[in-house]
């Protein structure tokens, strides 16, 4: 045997109306229940934490006041509107419970709630939406049915009494839909001022606000069900004057309500509109502002490639960029190319230094120039010593030829601007030039700074060419000569020992052959 009661004032059984009376459900043998809950109110705005409270009493919503979390939406208004409902979101779950707002503090801002609202959850303020209320009921119980995998042998209906004076004719609705959804299956329940069921089904139970329970039951034993004693449509209607009296205070009630319901609800909306522009503002600003921080992005990315280029070769700071390291490549042939001025301490120590800097400046800056239009990288100038090479990072054929021919228009340049400086009297710059071809290693050195160096005899005896040669004038190895002697002019000018090396032929460079 199994039973739910309910004490209640007044009670109503059939055509009569019972004071002070206990109303027994009892059932015998062993059931099996579904349920599921519906409310019909949709959340509006954006969700907010409750800062602050103890239990019903909440002071404060995010920001603001409980008061204020309100009138930001509603506008101002003194009664508890509780056609209005807070939704409590449960923890780590998008489902909610209602809370109503039953009194207002408006010295302290508290609101007291119809139930406790926990510190730290998040809420929002809900509307109601007729569609919304039909569909989520039909929904409800069609769901209850089907949970349960039987018909059921009856049904129990609770639903708020908040609930009830919000939807008004809605609740005819509801009960056509329970007589088809039930399929005949009697169903019983009572209007309550509070709910107590879960979220979802097996989940922790919840006291609910303005929220109808359906719970379906099927019983073992017979299944004849007995009919009703009265329905809602042979039950007689009371006609007395008291009742008619009643029945039009009641309409005075809801229409007083409606009027205010109205008012607020287009607060909420005009509130609504004015935070959806708002933040429609707020994300055009903040795109204008990605944009804008974009466009300095790929603005810095060019400086910084700019840069990265100006230290490393193209293939190189690809590699760089691409796997985070460089690894060392061995070339067998390649030459190297070595400049200095000579005399270059005494007339340094004559001039000032910014003068100095712009000296060096021009002439490196010319040269950069040479040996770019001939496929030359430069390496790096140590004081004023200048050193590039050919045939690397992209091995060439023609690296000899090209470091050479470079080589001759470097020392044409220098001429020209000696023969300027000495008609007007100024310090005269003479260059050196040593090249030597041979094998080599090249890469990348350094994690914070990085340089791209080679390294290897071949780079030795280039220095040692440049060292030993004469202002004005090419010195190249005869390795290097056997590359451009069908293009250059040259002369055999002795040998040269060089460190860890064997003696070396040396051979000045007169001119290009198409124009001897």
């Amino acid at each position: 045997m199994s039973g739910i009661s309910c004490i209640s004032p007044t009670a109503f059984f059939g055509e009569r109306t019972l004071r002070d009376a206990i109303v027994l459900l009892c059932f015998h043998g062993q059931a099996r229940c579904a349920l599921q809950i519906h409310n019909g109110w949709r959340p509006v705005g954006p969700r907010q934490i409750v800062t602050a409270g103890v239990g019903r009493v909440v002071e404060r919503i995010g920001e603001r006041t409980a008061v204020g979390f309100h009138q930001h939406y509603l506008g101002e208004h003194l009664r508890p509107a509780f056609e209005f409902p807070l939704a409590v979101f449960a923890e780590d779950d998008e489902r909610f419970y209602l809370r109503v707002p039953r009194t207002y503090d408006a010295n302290d801002g508290t609101v007291m709630y119809s139930g406790d609202v926990p510190v730290g959850s998040q809420v929002q303020l809900t509307e109601y939406v007729r569609s919304d209320a039909i569909t989520g009921t039909e929904a409800a119980i069609a769901g209850a049915v089907r949970a349960l995998g039987e018909p059921p042998a009856f049904a129990l209906v609770f639903s708020c009494a908040s609930r009830k004076l919000v939807f008004g004719t809605q609740i005819a609705c509801e009960d056509a839909i329970l007589r088809e959804r039930l399929q005949g299956a009697p169903y019983v329940g009572f209007y309550a001022f509070g709910e107590v069921a879960p979220l979802r089904q097996g989940g922790p139970a919840y006291y609910h606000n303005s929220t109808m329970i359906t719970a379906v039951i099927a019983v073992d034993g017979p299944k004849d069900r007995p009919a009703p004693a009265c329905t809602p449509t042979d039950c007689p209607a009371p006609s007395d004057a008291r009742s008619l009296a009643a029945k039009l205070r009641r309409s005075e009630s809801y229409r007083a309500r409606l009027e205010d319901s109205k008012e607020q609800q287009t607060a909420m909306l005009r509130t609504i509109g004015d935070e959806i522009e708002a933040a429609r503002r707020r994300i055009a600003a903040q795109n204008e502002e990605l944009v804008r921080l974009n466009a300095e992005l790929i603005r810095e990315q060019q400086r910084s490639e700019a840069l990265l280029l100006n230290i490393l070769p193209r293939d190189v700071a690809e590699e760089l960029k691409r796997v985070g390291r460089v690894d060392p490549v061995f070339y067998p042939s390649a030459s190297v190319l070595f400049t200095d001025f000579q005399d270059f301490t005494r007339i340094a120590a004559s001039i000032s230094p910014a003068e100095l800097i712009r000296e060096l400046d021009f002439y490196f800056t010319a040269f950069d120039a040479i040996i770019e239009r001939h496929g030359l990288e430069k390496l790096k100038t140590i004081g004023d010593a200048y050193m590039c090479a050919g045939g690397l990072p992209t091995p060439s054929q023609t690296h000899g030829l090209d470091a050479v021919t470079a080589a001759w228009e470097i020392q044409a340049f220098m001429r020209e601007v000696v023969a300027a400086k000495a008609a007007a009297g100024e310090p005269c710059w003479r260059l050196r030039i040593g090249i030597h071809t041979g094998p080599l290693m090249a890469g990348v050195i350094g994690h914070k700074k990085f340089a791209y160096d080679i390294w290897g005899d071949t780079v030795n005896l280039a220095s040692r060419l440049e060292s030993t040669g004469e202002a004005g004038r090419v010195n190249i190895s005869a390795t290097t000569h056997a590359l451009v002697k069908d293009s250059f002019l040259c002369e055999h000018r002795g040998k040269i020992r060089a460190k860890n090396a064997a003696e070396l032929d040396m051979f000045f460079v007169v001119g290009p052959r198409a124009l001897a």
